[in-house]
C-alpha cells in the first residue's frame, strides 16, 4: 500500500466521479481519509509490521528450524525494545515518515493526528470515590504541548510497540 498510495488515490479520484452514486460516495469518503496522518501511520506501521511479518512467515514455514525461530523471536523482541527505548531509532523512522509523506504530496505539519483526545468520563463505579491518580495518562499535558513528531511518538508509536510487546 505504501508504494502504491498514489495509484490508489488516482483510482479513488476516478471512482469519485463515477455515475454509480454509492461507489462515488464511498470513494470520496476514502479520499477524505487519506491525508498526512494516514501517510504517517502507514509508514510507521509498515516499518513495525515488516519485522512481525518476517517472523510470522518464518513460524509458518513448512521446514521450520526451531533454533532459528527462537533466535529470530529474540531478535525481533530486542529490535522492538530498541525502537521503544532509543530516541535515535524513532528519529530515523521519522525521517522516513517525512520522506514518505512528502513523496505523496502531504505536509506532516498539517497532520490531524494532533487532535485533542475525547473527554473521558469517570466510570460509574468510581463516581462516589476519590481518584487521586490514574494509570496511563499524563496529567497536565495536552497534544498542543508537543510537536507533531513528539505527539506521534507518544500517542501512536509507543502505544503500538507496548501493545505488540505484551
Amino acid at each position: 500500500m505504501k508504494e502504491r498510495l498514489n495509484a490508489v488515490v488516482r483510482v479513488l479520484e476516478g471512482l469519485a466521479n463515477d455515475c454509480n452514486a454509492d461507489r462515488a460516495i464511498d470513494a470520496r469518503g476514502l479520499l477524505g481519509q487519506i491525508d498526512a496522518g494516514f501517510a504517517m501511520k502507514l509508514a510507521i506501521m509498515t516499518h513495525i509490521l515488516g519485522w512481525i511479518n518476517q517472523l510470522s512467515n518464518l513460524l509458518q514455514s513448512a521446514n521450520l528450524d526451531m533454533v532459528k525461530a527462537v533466535e529470530f523471536i529474540e531478535t525481533v523482541r530486542a529490535h522492538l525494545e530498541e525502537m521503544r527505548s532509543d530516541p535515535a531509532s524513532f528519529d530515523a523512522l521519522w525521517d522516513e515518515v517525512e520522506r514518505n509523506s512528502t513523496s505523496h504530496g502531504f505536509d506532516t505539519s498539517e497532520c490531524r493526528m494532533c487532535r485533542s483526545p475525547r473527554k473521558r468520563k469517570l466510570p460509574t463505579q468510581l463516581q462516589d470515590c476519590v481518584v487521586t491518580d490514574s494509570i496511563g495518562k499524563q496529567s497536565g499535558s495536552t497534544h498542543s504541548d508537543f510537536s507533531v513528531k513528539d505527539s506521534t511518538r507518544i500517542n501512536f508509536f509507543y502505544p503500538i510497540l507496548d501493545h505488540i510487546s505484551t
